[in-house]
Formats: structure tokens, sequence, C-alpha cells
């Protein structure tokens, strides 16, 4: 079967509808020289052309032009095509031959306009528009349902395209105008109206954001249903301006198309960061197009309602300061105008949508303007679910709703966008794979994928660490300690609703205190690590700094982060040099910080972007999600305030190994090193006293380095001689004084 590739052709008069093959293909196209053919461009999709011949043209190439689109499906009586849709090649089985072209004496057509602001002017000359458009008719050949495109003819006339609703004959019989054709146009509507009208309302797919649809489908079917009611009545009016908050790739700008589709709503789309124009007035004068652009659209759709999508609207509204541009202050009072003006046009529905609420200026967020705030906070794990599930039930996975449910529980803090890479990437990478994949393989793929994408809210910044696999059984020792940190740690996180339905508050906090090197870092990641939960990392040093403000300013971004995060475990290490006791020097200093790490704490100001999607009721805000786990060397250095119940208030003491879990330390450490039959290691922890975990894993790497030395490279086990070698140098870094400290402070408390 032969094939040809379409070389792009040339947008001009003379290549309207002509499908040019090769002369010397003769045989296989003579039948169709001078002919109208369909050509295929989908299954229920045609172009409709001519047939010509040419000398000149390699026979492995033709020219295609598809002006003329005839469609099986249409909606509300307009053809569905996609011009998006590029045909690169062209086989013998594509090309249909038609019946003999007919002449039609009624043809009845709707004009697309390119622009909603021609329409008007268009409307105004009725007259002269109809002798137009039957000169235009009379360049081609087309049949019932079929949309004819303007764009090769390159008139300065604002038509997009012309749709054929009825000829004198059936679809797919190719007709041309008679002499005294009567030409009646049934619509003169907008490029934007037509999109709306062919679309098909489609089931709504934000997945996890119930609530925020249901709000905003409400006002839109509010503002459909009593559009009328509102122009006549000017007492009390609906709200009809929304501000959608929410961190980038939540899904804010995704549920606003998927509504309007739905609700077959028009859509205008802003862009606040691409309105700012160096030149004066210009940006102004952009604004007030699009305000313009909304009305008109809704002229045209009287019984409808126009959206008007303002994304990313701090870039117009911006707080006001001193060094404020003169440009953005025009441009904001502009948007004010614009928007206290729109609340008088029945079925203007304002939309805008920010990720940076707190930078906007609050003449912007008053009452009357955007007055009802929706909040998109971070999906929990249900809400994962239901996200994965939309995109890879389009995958014809089998479980879909297992598999879901496993990736949601190892997702924490990913955003709507997050998802969905994931599942991108995942059809990519499932496309080179020739066997059918097992749930088991899926949900293995997937994982893999996860541990490579990283939370967009959580990429780089501060306390972030990679949290590689840690199994808590790789810790030895400190059995009840672990059992502990399980209780108030895991708990509150996986199972809150066990803790609401008894209404007891779920501990926010805990301080590991002991020894240095004994396993409170180890302990706060091995336990990030067994629940899949977000861990942030960070110690004193990371958060301190000399310049005033600015650690409280990390501290505060810390907390914000690992709400994002949620659930999380927020890792203080040495917090002592942190939050100390009040009177010490640099009291201001310390004063500040304390204050502002109680503050977070407690959720005193709790920045609404990083919640979850819903809260009930009777639910506390503070730090949702979050659990402060902190280490100390110098637990008597730390401030009352923070030790109080309902902040830190569980202590643990990890305490020094004894013998038997030294014993279990140095069996979990040299559990993948090769050792002699004779190495003893409940004798090694018999003589180790006072080494603390570190020191224990410092004496295997010293065997290892003393076996080395000792044998050369071709060692292949150690000895109990090596680890002896190693024990003369070693030298335990705790004391009894040290120990007696920390039994004290214990006792005491």
């Amino acid at each position: 079967m032969k094939t040809l590739h379409i070389l792009p052709g040339t947008h001009s008069v003379d290549s309207i509808q002509k499908l040019v093959v090769p002369e010397r293909l003769n045989k296989l196209f003579s039948a169709h020289f001078n002919k109208c053919v369909l050509v295929k461009r989908t299954d229920q999709q045609f172009t409709i052309n001519l047939v010509y011949p040419r000398l000149n043209l390699n026979s492995e190439y033709c020219m295609h032009d598809d002006s003329v689109i005839y469609s099986e499906l249409s909606v509300n009586n307009f053809p569905i095509y996609d011009e998006s849709h590029v045909c690169p090649k062209i086989t013998e089985d594509q090309i249909i031959p038609l019946t003999n072209t007919q002449q039609t004496t009624k043809v009845t057509v709707s004009i697309i306009l390119e622009d909603i602001f021609q329409l008007a002017e268009w409307k105004s000359k009725q007259t002269q528009f109809t002798p137009i458009i039957i000169n235009i008719l009379r360049l081609f050949i087309f049949s019932t349902n079929s949309t004819i495109l303007l764009r090769n003819l390159n008139l300065p006339l604002g038509i997009h395209s012309i749709i054929i609703h009825d000829t004198d004959y059936e679809a797919k019989i190719p007709c041309f105008l008679s002499s005294n054709c009567n030409v009646s146009i049934h619509k003169l509507i907008s490029r934007t109206t037509y999109l709306q009208l062919v679309q098909n309302p489609e089931r709504i797919i934000v997945g996890g954001l119930p609530s925020q649809v249901e709000s905003v489908k409400k006002i839109i079917e509010a503002q459909k249903n009593y559009r009328q009611k509102w122009s006549t009545q000017s007492n009390i009016k609906l709200s009809k301006q929304i501000l959608l908050i929410g961190a980038s790739g939540s899904g804010k700008t995704t549920l606003v198309q998927n509504l309007a589709q739905a609700t077959r709503s028009t859509i205008v789309i802003l862009d606040g960061s691409e309105v700012m124009n160096a030149s004066p007035g210009e940006s102004e004068k952009f604004l007030r197009s699009k305000f313009q652009e909304a009305e008109l659209l809704l002229e045209e759709n009287e019984s409808g309602v126009c959206i008007l999508l303002i994304k990313q609207v701090e870039c117009l509204a911006r707080k006001q300061k001193s060094e404020t541009p003169a440009h953005s202050l025009r441009c904001m009072s502009q948007l004010l105008n614009l928007l206290d003006s729109a609340k008088n046009v029945p079925g203007l529905l304002i939309i805008a949508t920010t990720d940076k609420v707190f930078e906007l200026d609050s003449a912007l967020r008053r009452s009357g303007r955007l007055e009802t705030e929706l909040y998109f906070g971070i999906p929990s794990e249900k809400d994962r679910a239901a996200i994965l599930s939309i995109y890879l039930e389009q995958l014809n996975l089998q479980d879909v709703p297992l598999i879901s449910n496993k990736i949601a529980a190892i997702t924490p803090g990913y955003l709507g966008v997050d998802i969905v890479l994931i599942v991108k990437t995942f059809h990519l990478r499932s496309a080179s794979i020739q066997d059918s994949l097992s749930t088991k393989k899926v949900i293995d793929i997937l994982t893999d994928i996860v541990s490579k994408h990283q939370a967009s809210a959580l990429k780089s910044g501060l306390g972030v660490v990679s949290t590689e696999p840690l199994p808590m059984s790789e810790l030895g020792g400190l059995d009840s300690i672990k059992k502990t940190l399980k209780i108030y740690l895991e708990w509150p996180l996986l199972y809150p609703e066990k803790f609401q339905k008894l209404n007891i508050p779920p501990p926010k906090g805990i301080l590991l205190y002991g020894p240095p090197g004994c396993a409170k870092t180890s302990l706060a990641r091995a336990l990030a690590s067994s629940t899949k939960m977000t861990f942030f990392s960070v110690s004193a040093a990371e958060l301190y700094s000399p310049f005033v403000g600015a650690t409280e300013k990390s501290i505060v971004e810390l907390f914000h982060r690992a709400r994002i995060g949620a659930p999380s475990i927020v890792f203080i290490d040495e917090i002592d040099a942190l939050v100390g006791k009040r009177g010490d020097k640099n009291e201001g200093v310390h004063e500040r910080v304390l204050s502002t790490f109680l503050t977070e704490m407690d959720g005193v100001g709790t920045r609404l972007d990083s919640l979850p999607l819903k809260l009930t009721d009777d639910q506390v805000v503070s730090s949702p999600g979050v659990v402060i786990m902190a280490a100390t060397n110098r637990p008597d250095k730390l401030d009352a305030a923070i030790l109080r119940p309902g902040r830190l208030n569980k202590l643990i003491y990890v305490p020094p190994p004894d013998e038997a879990s030294r014993l279990k330390i140095l069996e979990a450490v040299t559990r993948k090193v090769p050792l002699s039959t004779d190495v003893n290691l409940a004798l090694i922890a018999n003589i180790t006293e006072l080494f603390s975990g570190a020191d224990l894993i410092n004496l295997v790497r010293e065997a290892g380095l003393t076996a080395l030395t000792a044998d050369g490279m071709t060692v292949s086990e150690l000895t109990q001689a090596h680890f002896l070698t190693a024990l003369k140098n070693a030298r335990p870094s705790l004391s009894a004084d040290q120990i007696k400290f920390y039994t004290n402070f214990t006792f005491n408390r």
C-alpha cells in the first residue's frame, strides 16, 4: 500500500482544497484526478479535497490542504473537529471517492468570528455581510455538517470559519453554490462561544477537592438560575467574586476550567503575570479590554454565565509600600475600579487565584470585591487516593483503588500537580514494557517513581533531608523507648480520628535527652522511615542567624513547610542552643526566638494556606499533622515554658546502652560485616562499659581498619584479635559523672 508523506503547503488561494499527488503515480490515483474525495484524518473526521497531479513532485510526497473538514460528530448542531490535528502522511486506503459534485440552491451557515470585539460591528452591517459570505462560499466545495476554515485565504475580515449546517443534499455529498443560491445565516458568534457550544459537558475530573468543587459550582449555578432576578433587584445580591487561595499546583485553575465546561459557562483567562507593561497606560488598557471581552461574551450568551479567571492576582495588587512603582499603583487602582463595576453586570463571575495571599493588598479582599475566599490546602491521604484514581483509571489498569491507596500512603505533602507528574512518568515508563503489568509491578514502579520525585512544595529549603530507609530493627536496644515513641509520635499522626473520638488532644512534641552518641537522631530517622512520614531535620546552628529577625523567619518557614508536608516530624537537634532559659546572655534575641517558637507550636497565626483541605469545627488548628521531636544534651538549659504540658510535655531519657543493649547494637552494626567464627560479641559488649552507640559503631570501623592495616588488602573477615586491638586505642565518650547528672535530672522531674 502506497504511503505519501505530506509536504508543508503554502497558504494561498491556489492551494485551497487541493490534494496534489505525483503524476508518475497515475495508475494509483488516475481514477481520482479532478474529482472530489474524502481524506480520512481520524475515524470520524475527513477533509474534502480535489485531486490534482503534478509532474515535478517526488513520488514519496504529496501536498494536502485541510481547509474543509467534514465531521460525523456534532453537538448542538455544530460539527466537532480537531483543528490542531496534524496528519503527517496519507495512505491509499485513506482516500475515499465521492459522487459527482452537485449544485445546491440553499445553504444554512453559522459564522465564527475570531474576535468578540468584531461581533457588534458585523451585526450592524448584516446587509453587507451576507454577500461577502456568498462570495467566500463560491471558492469551496462542501457538504452538510462540514466546516470551512478561512486561514488560507488571509482575508482581513476577522472570520475564523464557516459552519455548513444544511444544504439540498445529505452529508458526504459534495456541492457548490448555484447562481441563485439562498444563503441564510443561522448564528453569528465568537470563537470563544463556539468552543463552549461544541464542548461535551463531562464529569468533573478534579479529585480531592469535593468541598471546593461544590462551593464554586453552587455559585455558578446560582448566577445562571437567577441572572434575570439579580439584574432587576438591587437590594441584596449574592457573591459574584471569589478568591481561590492555595499553593501552585493545588488545582485552582483546573477546577475552574472543568466547572466552566461542566456548566457550559464561557471563560476568559487573564494571567496577572503577563499584564505589567513598561509603557504608561498599556497595562490598564489590557485590563479594561479583558473585562470588556467578558461583558461582550455575556451579551452573546444572554442566559449563561461568563467566568473571568484572573490568575496570579497578587501580581496586579500587591501590598502598597513606599517603594511600590507608580505603574503598579495605577494597575491596582484600575483593577479595583473594574471589580467594583463588575458587580453591576448580571452573570459576570470573577474568580481570582493566588498562592501568595499575604502579599495581596487588603483593599482587594474587602466586602464587595473578592469577598468569598476558598482555601486549597494540602491533600490528605484520602484526597490523594481520589486524584490518583482519576488518572490511573485512564490507563486501564486493574485494582486501581488498591494501587491508589498504596501510593497515597507514601506521598504526604504531594499536591495534585505532583501526583499528575508521577502518573505521567509511570505512563512513559510502562510504555516501554512489553509484558502485561501485574498490580504488584505497577505499585513497585510507582513507588520507585515517588522515591525520585519529591513533593514540589518540599523541594530544597530548610529542614528537608533524604529519608533513606532506616528500619527500627537496625537500632539495637532501646526497646521501651521505641514503644514510647510509637505511642507519642506515630499514633497521633496515623490515627487522628481515634483521638478526636475520645476528645483527647494529641501530643504536640517530645524531648529526647541524654548523653551524646546514644541514638537520639537515629531514633527520629528510623521512626520517620518506618511510618512513611515527611521528616524535617534541623539543628540550632542552621536556624540561628546573626541578623535581626532572620532566625524567627526561619522558624516560621520550617513550621509552614512541615504543615505542608503533614503528617510530618520536625526534629530539632541541640534545641538548648535555640531556646535556652530566659535571663541568660543575649536575652533580647533569645526571648524573640523563644516567643516565635512557642507561637508556632501553639498554632497562633497559622497560615491558612498550609492547612489540610478540611478542618472540622472542633478540630484544633495548631500545627495539624505535625509533631515536634527535639533532642538535647543539656535539658537543664531549656526554658520552662517549652517543657510545660501542651508543648514538649513528654521527656524521654535516652540512657547509655547497658550490656544487653550494647550486644544488640554490635549485632545490628556487624550484620553485614564478615566476621570470623572466633568473634565473641558478648565479650566485647561486656568490656565496653560507658561506650555509647556511636562509640560502638566507631569501634567496628576501627576494627576494620586494623584488619586492613595488619593483614593487608586481601583480608576477608574480622577476627576477635582485630576488635581487641581496636579496643586498646578506643576510649569511651561517656563518664560516670555525666550519667549521674542525667539520672539526677530524670529523678527531679
